[in-house]
């Protein structure tokens, strides 16, 4: 699963006899802190839908039902990409992108973020889950010569940290 894809995690409750149970059986999941308190549907199912707090990572997730406990591993994978950046102080703009996919499948029209040296730039995201930042001379020329600034990409809660290198 990918960050805050949708993602539902799904699971078949049985009951004593080892059948599946019926329809509005309270299932208890724990999942990062969190409890959440699910009924089962008609064929014995329950499904809790990832929250978006689940930032990219492994997570223990459990369910319990009259005392009977099932723990299963989360892995929510990262979605968001970008690469380390250098700029001359002298350069007219400099262009930043950022990729936003679920695997191959490109997210498009979602709002990315960048943060930089205490700026935000924000763009949305093209057909190809492509962002593209475009970061103006004027803007370029307050930044030092020789120093590494850090980047910070968001989209929703999700962050990555990348670098701008700033060269003579």
């Amino acid at each position: 699963m990918y960050y805050y894809d949708g993602s539902k995690f799904k699971v078949a409750i049985l009951g004593d006899d080892a059948k599946v149970v019926g329809a509005n059986q309270v299932v208890t999941i724990k999942l990062n802190k969190k409890t959440y308190y699910l009924k089962t549907d008609a064929k014995g199912f329950v499904r809790l839908k990832m929250p978006n707090t689940l930032k990219p990572g492994t997570y223990k997730l459990t369910a319990i039902y009259k005392g009977e406990i099932d723990k299963k591993t989360v892995k929510v994978k990262q979605n968001l990409k970008t690469k380390k950046y250098t700029v001359k102080k002298s350069a007219k703009k400099l262009v930043i992108k950022a990729t936003l996919k679920n695997g191959k499948k490109a997210l498009k029209n979602k709002k990315i973020t960048i943060k930089l040296n205490g700026k935000k730039f924000t763009a949305k995201t093209n057909k190809k889950g492509i962002a593209k930042f475009t970061i103006k001379k004027k803007y370029i020329k307050k930044l030092k010569k020789g120093k590494k600034y850090t980047m910070k990409v968001t989209y929703l809660k999700n962050t990555i940290k990348t670098t701008l290198k700033v060269k003579r």
